[in-house]
């Protein structure tokens, strides 16, 4: 596991256009940043890029929708704001293939997180 913490956040509106302009593939090193990210926080191996992608090119994409789903009830759990509103956003946009849209809308959190942790360092 990598042990080293994110300490800069990462462009979005650069990751959406990216994403966009790749056809999805950018998204991959979003998803395996917001895994890393996720996994440190939650200290365990929870997350693996290669295992999601197996899986969600075995199960023709529903695989993907189970792990939105879990970041958004992990990401709740992290930062201690209960509500099952991230999760029904992440599901209603998997189903729309906007998979993408819920990965920009939790790294702008994971961003904010990582500004307040820097703002508190002296």
């Amino acid at each position: 596991m990598n042990t080293e913490r994110q300490t800069e956040p990462r462009n979005i509106p650069l990751d959406l256009f990216l994403t966009i302009l790749t056809c999805g593939i950018w998204n991959l090193l979003v998803q395996k940043s917001q895994f890393e990210y996720l996994n440190r926080e939650l200290k365990e191996e929870k997350y693996s890029l290669l295992k999601t992608m197996i899986w969600t090119l075995l199960t023709c994409g529903i695989y993907m929708l189970v792990v939105e789903y879990r970041k958004a009830r992990d990401w709740e759990r992290i930062s201690g704001q209960p509500g099952d509103t991230d999760a029904i956003l992440a599901l209603t946009l998997g189903f729309l293939g906007l998979t993408f849209v819920f990965d920009a809308i939790l790294q702008d959190k994971i961003n904010r997180r990582i500004e307040q942790s820097q703002a508190f360092k002296p």
